[in-house]
């Protein structure tokens, strides 16, 4: 996708797409990914507190589960990625791999529960931000049809 010459030669050969094409190149320049990666890695490790915390309301305070338990929805999420929200992805996870760790898998799908309602919290609250603050027409798309000629 950085290729230069690729980006010339599909600009050559199909002119209709040469824009698409140097967008398409131009944003998968390497600047982006450290941004990416320590999102990620934060993310990783506010899942990682949260699940820390639902163990410590369910008695155990034992960051080794935490983090065992935070790689079964790691796993549960990239199972079940075509699963909208990952719903049953991540408790059947998490239900699997609390007995290996000590956790009753009532409590871990208790946990799902609760992962769940934060992640439609947070969706909830970002649609509302957005609803809120989007503008008469979005930045790069007209709202009317303009035609030359």
């Amino acid at each position: 996708a950085r290729s230069e010459p690729v980006a010339r030669w599909v600009a050559r050969r199909f002119p209709s797409v040469a824009t698409v094409a140097e967008r398409a190149r131009a944003g998968a320049r390497v600047r982006g990914v450290p941004v990416a990666l320590a999102c990620f890695m934060a993310h990783r490790a506010v899942q990682s507190a949260q699940l820390f915390v639902l163990l410590g309301a369910l008695g155990t305070w034992d960051v080794r589960r935490a983090l065992a338990l935070g790689g079964a929805v790691i796993i549960g999420t990239s199972v079940g990625a075509a699963v909208p929200g990952q719903l049953g992805a991540v408790g059947g996870a998490l239900a699997l791999a609390a007995p290996g760790v000590g956790v009753p898998a009532s409590q871990a799908l208790a946990m799902a529960l609760v992962i769940h309602a934060a992640q439609f919290g947070w969706s909830a609250l970002g649609f509302g931000v957005w609803a809120l603050t989007r503008g008469e027409k979005a930045e790069g798309y007209s709202t009317t049809s303009t035609s030359s000629g």
